[in-house]
């Protein structure tokens, strides 16, 4: 087993202490026993009530960390690593990861975040402008999880605070911004893009079979879809003609902006039978 180059002693600074926030799973309290101190994320907040189901923040111990890499790489454990500076007391990450823990959007609601979980933070880390990931930072130095997400290539990220900011107070929930939304917005297509390859298994044979169904329901608002079936058969006609797909939905979107008239799933459809006869026949 491989220890991640950032836990290396070549490159992991002397200065600073790694600490492994696990993802909850059934399995979750078995799997970590045997490992350093643990800190229940939900004690002492709204969550209290919720313990049993709680993040777990593990302090990482050099004589435990090739067996906690091998739970994380064999999918055993989920979440997130996160470094701090040896002068930064635990209680004052666990003051920012327990903050951290609810969100505010722009428009009043207010949500739980888990963005211990890798699929999250491949989200949100990767595709939020850097400077809001710095600052939602604070005072962590760096963050690492295991990129095990369908669209991903199987291995470890890594992102570093350049600009640390010891947070002070800390009682607010943080405010999320355009930037993050943007990127927690592709959380809810996965679930969509989950839910069709459930239904189409055979559309799936790489990463970036996934990556092309963001790109596709980008245009979902054309067509004022709202419900999960619908959804389902968007990507299941541009599948079906991916050679001309994209270009109908460009077209189609141009022609709803100059007519002011959204086209339907079936115009849709049309349009892309349309685009194959006249390819087939070389016009």
């Amino acid at each position: 087993m491989n220890i991640p180059i950032f836990l290396t002693p070549s490159t992991s600074a002397k200065d600073e202490q790694w600490y492994f926030l696990a993802h909850y799973s059934q399995q979750l309290p078995s799997l970590i026993v045997s490992y350093g101190d643990k800190h229940n994320l939900y004690q002492g907040t709204d969550l209290n009530d919720a313990q049993d189901l709680s993040p777990i923040l593990i302090t990482i111990n050099n004589d435990q960390l090739s067996a906690l890499i091998n739970d994380i790489e064999s999918k055993r454990l989920k979440g997130l690593m996160i470094a701090i500076e040896k002068t930064v007391p635990l209680t004052v990450l666990m003051k920012q990861l327990r903050q951290r823990l609810f969100v505010n959007f722009d428009k009043g609601r207010k949500g739980i975040f888990h963005f211990q979980n890798p699929r999250v933070a491949s989200h949100f880390f990767h595709q939020s402008l850097v400077q809001d990931t710095h600052a939602w930072m604070g005072n962590i130095k760096k963050l690492a999880w295991f990129d095990n997400v369908p669209w991903g290539s199987q291995q470890w990220e890594a992102i570093e605070n350049n600009s640390l900011n010891l947070l002070q107070g800390g009682s607010e929930p943080w405010l999320l911004t355009p930037s993050q939304e943007n990127a927690l917005l592709n959380t809810i297509d996965d679930s969509t893009i989950s839910y069709f390859f459930e239904c189409f298994p055979e559309h799936y044979t790489q990463p970036q079979d996934w990556r092309w169904c963001y790109e596709i329901l980008t245009y979902a608002s054309l067509f004022s879809l709202e419900h999960i079936d619908e959804l389902k058969t968007l990507l299941a006609l541009s599948f079906e003609f991916r050679l001309f797909a994209a270009k109908v939905l460009v077209n189609q979107q141009e022609q709803s902006t100059l007519l002011n008239q959204n086209p339907t799933l079936q115009e849709y459809q049309l349009a892309l039978e349309n685009m194959q006869e006249k390819t087939i026949h070389g016009q």
